[in-house]
């Protein structure tokens, strides 16, 4: 991929939005201050940053991960299987959908 970078376009835009980012009067960006910033955009070396940022994510969550398993099965040991299996349900008749993020909404008939 070879993109070249259109350094002049790009700085022409910067000063272009000054003014409307700073409250100071009227700016904006034209077309062409545009397709210089996607093909800033789809440079090959920020592709490349993209994917290491993705792959440093994926290690961090995968560690946290592996935490959260060790945590769980620690407290698994210490309460025991019987426990663990009495929570859950009690998780489960508490969050329907499996997720304690949602929210189940049922009907209220109740008239406030």
């Amino acid at each position: 991929m070879d993109t070249r970078i259109k350094v002049a376009v790009l700085r022409e835009g910067i000063r272009a939005t000054q003014p409307s980012r700073h409250a100071s009067g009227k700016g904006g960006l034209e077309s062409f201050h545009i397709f210089g910033l996607v093909e800033l955009h789809c440079h090959e070396s920020l592709q490349r940053l993209s994917g290491e940022r993705e792959e440093r994510a994926l290690r961090g969550t995968m560690a946290a991960d592996r935490r959260a398993r060790f945590l769980a099965s620690t407290v698994v040991q210490r309460i025991g299987l019987g426990e663990a299996a009495r929570r859950a349900a009690l998780a489960h008749d508490q969050y329907p959908s499996g997720n304690p993020y949602v929210m189940v909404v049922g009907v209220c008939d109740r008239v406030i």
